[in-house]
């Protein structure tokens, strides 16, 4: 299926204050991190609420200090200037927005200010409000700019794990991040603990301090009760400030239930908010699997107790799991697992099956058993299948009985009777986002058709086989022909086809879907319509940028995405190119033709190159845009610019290599250098010539030497090999001795070695009869050749005697 995209149409962008006027151009991919529009200058950053956060003046993901955000709607129009540094995206029609000082303000979708930037950090509060902080204090405020509580008087606030934001928001210098706007960043609902004078107090969402700064420390509020450290003891307080855990544990943990996890001595247990002990504090783990039980851990294994502190499992080493109102356990090192029911009695053998809540796989012999929450039992099937979308809530279970198949829900209650042949569950989406919508495939009479969670039929049986793909798109087959099924279910192609192809493509390749009778090949479109007639041998599905290539028999022609035939089907090959100037070849010569079928080189040549910019013909080479095509006429190669109008003529054997000022061709056998008004630099006598920057490498009846670019020579080719290595050091090599010379060709070390080696920029390694010595980088001798071997390692001179090792610090 080809991928939504959206096309942003560009004007020009002169001042900040003229982009309310204007759209950014460009596509992108839903859900993408990050996508640069179509001037390079501009950044933007996709959100799913309509609202885009764009940046401009930035050439890579990095803020620069003259860098400006702001923001546009999914059709690329500028609905907030981009005049601040930084901001969020919007939720709920409001978002963060930082000015050059670094302070944090809040607009609408209008781009109306509604707090003023004057802030540190804004963030939103689970019930709705906004933390401020300004100068190192914290306050609140609501939406509409009204201060509900003056930042200038409390320094830390508690949240989830105690986390208390205090600094200033600063844009990340090396990527650019949108600011966090989240709401529910902080877990403030009716009350909140915060701190001033070192102590700790409470306000209620009014900014009232309703209990008076006492405590060493406040958690957060959940159902009306906090964790408070009073002398570095923790209980629970209730927010009139009354202790109902006494102040004496470790640690205390709240829970959903009417009870916390107390830590004393380091182990765990349970008291409740009556300050009542359930289970004494004595196991190294404690999790509740409802009100009243317990799992329990110590050093000898696993068990269960209930809130009474009575054993219902006796702890070894086992695994436990809840099941329904029992238990499932799993001696470990013996495999298996059996039911326990909830008193701790063991109601079935242990069967080398798999558990997986709800569901329990015996064996072959005793087949599955899953817990029946409407009436409270377990119940077996022998056949059942289970449809785990890799959530919980999420699964489905088909049972077997008197061989056919009906609906379990996940809480094991049957939804359908045993009616269908057969289910599959796969992912069949109405709704692609939404899981909730799954349907199922279902054959009644060996016919397939699909139904909903519930049962309902959402689609006839009466299909030979269905099958569906990764955007949602689905094949019917009937009668041995295929059609397409939309997201909806609902048929959107005549059942026609001999073969339909889904795939899915990447975000700058427009995709469509391949369709082919009597193997004839056309494409449709994803909601069926026909884009290109099924009468061709070939299609490429993948429209590269723009244009799907198609054949008949060796013939190649070129569609649009509107279906248009562009190019006839007559040519041997089409290179089709991001800019709209396709090559083609055609009985044996190139040329090239715009996306109008008008000529731009004629078909007369015996091959066209492109030249792209900041990439080489055959090299790496500087950027140039004197020439766009190198071509081969009569054997011979020129450069053309992109009018076909002849840049070089066609004089040489092979263009080497195009730089901006300069030209590497061969002619005659030989190599020279020509600028571009064809005036010879370096004369055609070279066997080789290599671009090494600064200079040229070349070779001459066999020797190598160097030149610069205008021809002279730096070292005389004399050598039999020359090597340009790191440090600027050139290592020449002759009658199998080789020397060094340095980048102005000032000859230091003379061919007398066996062997050269840069070691760093200062240094040379040398060896002499399999001994190995150490020269500057002006030849002078530092360790003569009596070592084993000297290494440079890490900018460390490691010298290797025959007998031991010596370490210098030289580098």
């Amino acid at each position: 299926m080809r991928n939504k995209l959206f096309y942003w149409s560009l004007l020009f962008l002169i001042t900040f204050q003229g982009y309310s006027q204007q759209k950014i151009s460009g596509r992108f991919k839903p859900f993408a991190k990050l996508f640069i529009a179509t001037d390079t200058n501009i950044l933007v950053k996709p959100s799913v609420n309509g609202k885009f956060a764009f940046m401009i003046k930035s050439k890579d993901l990095k803020h620069s200090k003259t860098s400006r955000v702001g923001f546009i709607d999914s059709a690329g129009r500028v609905i907030v200037e981009p005049k601040y540094i930084n901001c969020s995206n919007f939720d709920d029609g409001y978002a963060l927005v930082q000015d050059t000082s670094y302070n944090i303000g809040v607009i609408d979708t209008n781009g109306k200010t509604v707090i003023k930037m004057i802030y540190a950090n804004i963030s939103r509060c689970k019930n709705g409000l906004l933390m401020i902080l300004k100068d190192g204090k914290f306050g609140l405020i609501k939406i509409n700019g009204t201060v509900v509580l003056e930042p200038n008087k409390y320094d830390s606030f508690s949240n989830d794990e105690r986390r208390y934001v205090k600094c200033m928001v600063l844009p990340n210098p090396y990527f650019w991040e949108l600011l966090d706007f989240d709401r529910n960043e902080i877990h403030f609902d009716e009350y909140l603990g915060v701190r001033y004078g070192g102590k700790w107090a409470v306000i209620d969402k009014n900014g009232i301090e309703i209990i008076s700064t006492k405590y060493e420390g406040i958690g957060t509020f959940e159902n009306g009760v906090a964790t408070a450290e009073i002398g570095k003891k923790y209980g629970v307080i209730d927010a009139k400030g009354n202790l109902l855990v006494t102040a004496k544990y470790e640690f205390v943990m709240l829970t959903p239930y009417n009870f916390v996890k107390v830590l004393a001595k380091n182990k765990l247990g349970i008291v409740s908010l009556q300050n009542k002990t359930l289970v004494p504090p004595k196991y190294s783990s404690i999790s509740p699997y409802d009100e009243n039980h317990f799992l329990v851990e110590d050093d000898k294994g696993l068990g269960v107790v209930d809130s009474k502190n009575k054993t219902i499992i006796p702890i070894k080493d086992q695994q436990i799991k809840r099941f329904g109102i029992g238990y499932m356990i799993s001696p470990n090192f013996e495999g298996g697992w059996a039911f326990f029911d909830e008193k701790g009695k063991q109601k079935t053998a242990y069967l080398r099956g798999w558990f997986d809540s709800p569901v329990w796989y015996k064996d072959y012999a005793h087949g599955f058993m899953i817990y029946n929450e409407k009436e409270k039992k377990n119940k077996s099937y022998k056949e059942l299948l289970v449809y785990n979308n890799f959530t919980p809530q999420a699964r489905i279970f088909g049972y077997q009985r008197a061989g056919k198949w009906g609906l379990l829900d996940t809480t094991g209650v049957e939804i359908t009777k045993p009616l269908y042949d057969k289910l599959e569950f796969q992912f069949f989406k109405k709704n692609a986002n939404s899981d909730a919508n799954n349907l199922i495939k279902a054959m009644v009479n060996k016919k397939w058709g699909l139904i909903d969670r519930n049962g309902n039929k959402m689609l006839d049986f009466e299909y030979d086989e269905l099958s569906n793909r990764y955007s949602g798109l689905s094949l019917a087959k009937k009668n041995g022909k295929y059609g397409l099924l939309s997201k909806d279910i609902k048929l959107i192609t005549p059942i026609k086809y001999d073969e339909i192809t889904l795939q899915d493509g990447d975000f700058r390749i427009e995709k469509f879907i391949l369709v082919r009778i009597n193997k004839k090949t056309g494409l449709i479109n994803s909601k069926g319509n026909e884009i290109i007639p099924v009468k061709y041998d070939y299609v490429n599905s993948f429209f590269l940028n723009g244009f799907s290539v198609v054949g008949i028999g060796k013939k190649m022609g070129l569609f649009d995405l509107n279906g248009k035939m562009v190019f006839p089907v007559i040519y041997d090959s089409i290179t089709v190119n991001e800019d709209g100037f396709h090559t083609v070849l055609k009985d044996g010569f190139w040329g090239v033709i715009n996306r109008s079928h008008d000529v731009i080189l004629p078909i007369v040549y015996g091959q066209v190159l492109r030249i792209y910019d900041q990439n080489s013909l055959r090299d790496a080479a500087l950027t140039t845009k004197r020439a766009k095509y190198c071509v081969n006429y009569n054997g011979k190669e020129g450069l053309l610019d992109s009018t076909g109008k002849i840049v070089v003529p066609f004089l040489y054997d092979t263009i080497i290599r195009i730089a901006d000022n300069s030209i590497i061709a061969s002619k005659g056998g030989y190599v020279g250098v020509i600028d571009w008004e064809g005036n010879i630099i370096v004369p055609f006598i070279y066997l080789t010539i290599e671009d090494l920057g600064r200079f040229y490498k070349v070779c001459i009846n066999g020797k190598y030497g160097s030149i610069d670019k205008n021809g002279k020579h730096i070292i005389k080719p004399v050598y039999d090999q020359m090597d340009y290595l790191y440090g600027g050091f050139l290592v020449v090599t002759k009658d199998d001795k080789q020397g060094v010379f340095n980048i102005k060709g000032e000859e230091i070390v003379k061919p007398i070695y066996d062997s050269c080696k840069p070691c760093g920029k200062t240094n040379i390694i040398v060896h002499k009869s399999e001994k190995a010595g150490l020269l500057d980088d002006k030849g002078a001798l530092i360790y003569p050749c009596i070592y084993k071997e000297i290494e440079c390692v890490n900018g460390t001179i490691v010298i290797k005697k025959f007998e031991e090792i010596k370490t210098g610090n030289r580098k």
